[in-house]
Parts: C-alpha cells; sequence; structure tokens
C-alpha cells in the first residue's frame, strides 16, 4: 500500500503506481459547452443557485467525486486537492468514489475555476466503453456530516452517448471545466502573488537544479530527524492550512504530531533521493513540485517489514520575491 502525504495536516489519500498519455492535450469539452445540458458533447452543468445557498460562516466547500474506466486530476484554480486517482489501481476499470475538500485550493471569497482532466486507464492508450466522471460540488457547516448544514451547488459530469451510454469512448483525453462561486470568512495570501516560476524556468533559471537542492536539504532534515527544523521550513504551510479548515489550535497540533509521528517511527526508513523526477507546475507557474514517474512525492519512507508499504511526502514551493528561496507553502 502506497500512502501519499499532500498536506502536511495529516491529509492523507492512496497514491498508486501512475502513467499518464499526456502527448494527447484534446480539449473535447469547454466551460461553454458543459453549461447547455447535453448539447456540445453533453457533458452536465449546473451553476451555484444562492437561492439554495443557507446562512452558514465556516463553509467546508469540496468536491464528492465518481469514475469508472479512466485516470483523473482535478485542479482548482490550477492547484490540485489531491493527488488524483493514477495507475495500476485502474488497470481492471476501478473507479474512485470519495469528497475531496478544497478550501485549501480557495484562499478567498470569489469565483474559482476547476477543471477536470481525463486520461485512459492504465495501460490504454484511449478512454472506453462506461468510461465516466463527475463531481457533486456541496458546502457544509465545518465539523459536521448533518445534512441539515449541507448544501448541494452543482453537479458536473462527463457526456454519454444516448441509447448505448457508451460515455468517452474513443477520445484519448477529455476535460471538463466549470467554476464554484465560494464564500469564506478569511482572505490567505498564500501564492497569489508569488513569483511566477515557470516564466522563471522559461528566461533561462536552472529550477530544476535549485529545486533538487532544495529537496536535498529537506531530506537531510527528515533524515536526522530534525523535527524543529522541519517544523519552521513548513510552519507557513501549516499556517495557511489550519486556517482554510478551521483548525483549533489544539487540532493544529494534533496534526502536527501525526506528521513528526511518522518521521519518528523506526519502522519506516527513509529511501534514498531520486534525482530522476519531473516538476510540476500549479497555480498558475506560481508553485512548483517535484514528482517521480508514477506522480508521488520524492521524499519517500518504506516499511521496513513489508517494503510494498511506503508512505511519501509532496512538498509544493514558491517564491515571495524575486531572488529570495523557494519556500514550502
Amino acid at each position: 500500500m502506497k500512502k501519499t502525504i499532500l498536506s502536511l495536516l495529516s491529509i492523507m489519500m492512496l497514491s498508486c503506481q501512475g502513467q499518464t498519455n499526456t502527448a494527447y492535450q484534446m480539449k473535447i469539452s469547454e466551460a461553454e459547452n458543459i453549461k447547455n445540458n447535453n448539447k456540445n458533447n453533453g457533458a452536465i452543468f449546473s451553476p451555484n443557485d444562492d437561492k439554495n445557498m443557507i446562512e452558514i460562516k465556516q463553509k467546508d466547500y469540496n468536491l464528492y467525486t465518481g469514475s469508472s474506466n479512466c485516470q483523473f486530476e482535478i485542479l482548482v484554480d490550477d492547484v490540485p486537492p489531491f493527488v488524483g486517482f493514477w495507475g495500476k489501481a485502474t488497470e481492471k476499470g476501478t473507479g474512485f468514489a470519495g469528497a475531496i475538500p478544497i478550501n485549501s485550493c480557495l484562499l478567498k471569497s470569489g469565483t474559482h475555476s476547476i477543471t477536470v482532466k481525463i486520461y485512459p486507464r492504465y495501460g490504454k492508450s484511449q478512454l472506453e466503453y462506461m468510461s465516466a466522471f463527475y463531481f457533486d460540488a456541496y458546502y457544509r457547516k465545518v465539523h459536521t456530516l448533518d445534512e441539515e448544514f449541507e448544501v448541494q451547488l452543482y453537479r458536473l459530469e462527463s457526456p454519454t452517448k444516448s441509447g448505448g451510454a457508451t460515455g468517452l469512448q474513443g477520445f484519448p483525453y477529455f476535460e471538463m471545466k466549470s467554476e464554484i462561486v465560494a464564500d469564506l470568512p478569511f482572505e490567505i495570501e498564500g501564492w497569489r502573488s508569488s513569483v511566477n516560476l515557470k516564466e522563471e524556468q522559461e528566461n533561462g533559471h536552472d529550477l530544476k537544479k535549485e529545486l533538487q537542492k532544495t529537496y536535498q536539504n529537506l531530506w537531510d532534515i527528515i533524515n536526522k530527524k530534525d523535527t524543529a527544523s522541519l517544523l519552521k521550513i513548513i510552519s507557513e504551510r501549516e499556517d495557511l492550512l489550519a486556517e482554510a479548515f478551521y483548525f483549533t489550535p489544539k487540532e493544529k497540533e494534533e496534526a502536527l504530531q501525526d506528521l513528526l509521528s511518522i518521521i519518528k517511527d523506526d519502522t519506516y526508513e527513509l529511501a534514498p533521493f531520486s534525482q530522476e523526477a519531473k516538476m510540476y507546475f500549479y497555480g498558475y507557474g506560481k508553485m512548483v513540485t517535484l514528482l517521480d514517474l508514477e506522480r508521488e512525492g520524492v521524499i519517500r519512507f518504506v516499511n521496513k517489514k513489508d517494503p510494498k508499504e511506503t508512505i511519501s511526502l509532496e512538498f509544493r514551493f514558491h517564491r515571495k520575491k524575486t531572488n529570495e528561496e523557494l519556500k514550502v507553502i
């Protein structure tokens, strides 16, 4: 079993061996097409209905997703709220279903974009019969599962062909777009005003070399179990997540201890840091990370008794001002 820690506040999702078919970038469905139910490729889109929005001060926004016969990733304002669903887990058509919290991608009130990228399942070059994806956008009162305090906003789903229900069969790639209007009691700076790292890379700066060096420093700190130094490095990210998910000081501390317990656990050993990784830019170029060919974080713990059990840490970086060092965000 493989686990990837996306946010260091113990938000853990399964991450499996991944292989994506990025050679095809065919946009089948754009936002203006999606809004027409069962027209222009048939994707279904319903916008926020303000009449149904109830007065909840601390709103916890989520996407409840479901998939079949495909791999996929979700981007909220060009930031993935979780690792996506990749690899051998999809080889036999297995689907994914679950709620994905997105507050950490929203940062402030207003209109936010949501993009879903759908790829053929592992080992296939095209989407197949009944390849499909949907999500329900909703918010609820924080720290409750009571449906009385839950508001459904809309559903976005991939098209089906009338009669045969063939789904996305024959497409090498499918993309859907929508928007969500968020009402939040906070405004977080995060990476919004940070340097565009993608532009730096395009203008000749060897960002990958800098990123590898930064990751190596993190690896060394974690390998020494220097938790004090690690907490200092990740403090900005921890503060952002605590505010976005309305953590109390006690909850924040408990989540940090969950992370540190992994680093201190002698059941696991830190795998050698791999230099073979690909850069991924997020947040419209203002964040960057390194992921291996399986789309996992390059800092990885391996269970000494069961090497098949691994835990990966993914760190995302930004640069607040030109010429400053990369920092975890």
